[in-house]
């Protein structure tokens, strides 16, 4: 008897001893975003996850231009809401670990080499580093949009703000705006991350806050394995945790390169 149960407490203490990152083997990949920083003299990194309505050469859609992001209701201070007719915003802000990130959108349109697209990211100085891109004839989906190899790193801890114009009108393009941070790994979850599979690199990512990354990961997955149903369920998980469900089912496309 004594001798069971030993055997029983020795069991249920390596039970209790399973790496966190082990947990994520089957359960859904989700995010869980960080606390927006405080931006001295700039306030919260409020933003616009969805473009406006479709104009010029650009089709009408179900759902708009929409950077994949988290956004979050933001509510203005009270001086800011004195002098604005809409008292509330977006807080579209991730962070990275990456020096040059990728960023994913969704474009509603059919894109052709006569929609000139542009990717803009602005740092805390306000210096403008603006990235133009060649459009092949490429259908609505998600689209990837990354920095060239000659274009500065992100420096840790620094704010970017960033802006994703598409010009279906040549002097009005539709566009969306946000945030993003690069920051360094912790200690623990670095360790975490060099023990986890793929799979487990990725919740563990998303659950820490880091979407640029967990999201890049995942989509370079699907697309190495488009029809792997695992995949297609993580993507769906990840997305609706972000509130993006209703474009989950749209395909990953390959729209642009950098260059004009």
């Amino acid at each position: 008897m004594t001798r069971v149960l030993l055997l029983l407490a020795i069991a249920s203490l390596t039970s209790n001893l399973t790496p966190v990152w082990a947990q994520f083997t089957t359960s859904s990949i989700y995010f869980v975003p960080p606390p927006p920083p405080n931006q001295a003299n700039r306030g919260a990194p409020t933003g616009r996850s969805r473009g406006g309505a479709s104009r010029g050469s650009c089709q009408v859609s179900k759902e708009p231009l929409t950077a994949i992001v988290p956004a979050t209701p933001n509510t203005y201070t009270q001086k800011q809401a004195q002098t604005s007719t809409n008292n509330t915003s977006e807080i579209v802000f991730a962070q990275t670990v990456s020096e040059r990130p990728s960023f994913w959108f969704y474009v509603p349109y059919k894109l052709t080499p006569n929609m000139p697209i542009e990717f803009v990211l602005q740092d805390e100085r306000g210096k403008n580093d603006v990235t133009s891109f060649t459009v092949s004839n490429s259908t609505p989906g998600v689209a990837k949009i990354s920095f060239p190899a000659t274009s500065a790193p992100l420096e840790i801890g620094k704010m970017y703000h960033w802006y994703f114009l598409v010009y279906c009108d040549s002097h009005k393009p539709v566009f969306v705006e946000g945030w993003v941070q690069r920051v360094t790994l912790q200690p623990t979850l670095n360790e975490q991350l060099q023990k986890a599979t793929p799979r487990e690199r990725i919740a563990l990512l998303a659950s820490h806050g880091i979407w640029y990354d967990a999201i890049a990961q995942l989509a370079a997955m699907r697309q190495t394995n488009p029809n792997n149903a695992n995949l297609i369920a993580d993507w769906k998980s990840l997305l609706e945790s972000v509130g993006l469900g209703a474009i989950s089912s749209e395909p990953i496309v390959n729209c642009c390169r950098v260059g004009k």
